[in-house]
């Protein structure tokens, strides 16, 4: 389970691609890791690599890494998979 916020601050550079996409993003408390979804049932996580083997994986329907995490990427992946 996902216990990050979602972006609600309009001036978070993701913030627009929410509704443009009719998308929810959020941001890890952790990590520069973003989630994308329109449901729970199917989230895309954006970000660093994490092992395999790890429980917390599970919880993505697609994991897409990547170094670094801009609007840009985001605006990509949420064209690709939505």
């Amino acid at each position: 389970m996902i216990n990050d916020a979602i972006i609600t601050n309009p001036n978070d550079e993701l913030y627009d691609l929410q509704q443009k996409y009719n998308v929810k993003i959020s941001r890890s408390n952790s990590s520069n890791a973003v989630y994308v979804f329109r449901n729970r049932n199917y989230i895309i996580r954006i970000g660093h690599w994490i092992p395999e083997n790890q429980n917390h994986i599970k919880n993505f329907t697609e994991n897409i890494v990547r170094d670094k995490v801009n609007k840009n990427v985001v605006e990509k992946v949420i064209k690709q998979f939505f």
